[in-house]
Formats: structure tokens, sequence, C-alpha cells
């Protein structure tokens, strides 16, 4: 049978009863905790999976109010796919992720008949999908990147007037 004991920290660090057993507890204790508190955080981080996301800057430009239909991504973590749309056409790939590191696989795209800038934001959004090799999180946004460089910036698709950029005051 497995037995837990507790014990009092102010014991610890009391001069008569302090010893290595003791030390032992005290490192363990804090890296229990160190540990508890950094899969907080990582759970915290990936929250992204869960939602539906939207577009917002593609290659620093903002796209968010000029498109009727704008980019959006979705991750399905247990197909560990994405799918979501390039603003005309629907499109799927498969992904990988791990700590920092995002990468998307060949890309599907059905081929549905698209105006000249639909066409233009297609060819953004397929080619930020091959080159990205990286992520950031913020409480609020999907960045995704190459190496250090920005390629996209997404935010959670709520409804459909919150997907317009609001100006700056």
């Amino acid at each position: 049978p497995l037995h837990a004991k507790f014990y009092d920290l102010t014991s610890i660090c009391d001069s008569k009863s302090y010893n290595m057993k003791n030390t032992y507890y005290l490192f363990a204790l804090l890296f229990v905790t160190s540990f508890i508190t950094s899969c907080g955080s990582e759970k915290e981080s990936l929250a992204f999976l869960q939602k539906e996301l939207v577009a917002v800057s593609i290659d620093g430009n903002h796209i968010c109010c000029q498109n009727a239909q704008p980019p959006t991504l979705f991750f399905d973590t247990t197909e560990m796919s994405v799918f979501g749309s390039t603003g005309c056409n629907k499109y799927f790939a498969p992904y990988q992720l791990s700590d920092s590191l995002l990468q998307f696989g060949m890309v599907g795209v059905t081929r549905m008949l698209c105006d000249s800038v639909q066409n233009e934001l297609e060819i953004k959004v397929l080619n930020v999908l091959n080159a990205t090799t990286s992520y950031d999180v913020t409480p609020d946004e999907l960045i995704l990147k190459q190496g250090k460089t920005v390629l996209a910036v997404l935010k959670e698709k709520k409804q459909p007037e919150d997907r317009c950029c609001k100006p700056s005051s």
C-alpha cells in the first residue's frame, strides 16, 4: 500500500532536526511545485488549439477588415490536422507541434473560382502555412513565424464583427 508522508516545513529548517533527508524532501517539494506551475502555463499557451482563429495580418499587412471572408485556421487535435479557409477555398493539412516549433505538412485545397484579390490572399495564406516553423502565443493571439520573422497573426473568431481591426486611439 502507498503511504503519503507530510512534513511540517518549519521543522525542516529547525537546526535540531535538519539533516540530508529533510534537504531532499525540500528540494523534491520545490521541484514538484515548479513542475506543476510550468505545466499550467503550457496548457494556457496551447489554448489556441481549442479555438477557431481568424487571420488579422499576413506579412505585416492588416487584412482583417479588407476581406468579406478572412482566412481562418482550426486545429483538430484528435487527427493532428488543421483546416480552414484561405478567404475563398477550404484547406486542410497535417501539423506537428512541440514546444515553440510548429510545422504544417502538405496542404490540400479545394478549387473554387475566386476573384483576383481572393487569389492573391490565398497564395499568401498557403505560403504562410508552407513557411511556418515556429509560433508565439500572447493572451489573445497566435503568431506564426519562420525563425524570428512574423508571417501571420491570428486571433480567436468569436463573432463576425470581432474580426475587424480596431483603429488605435
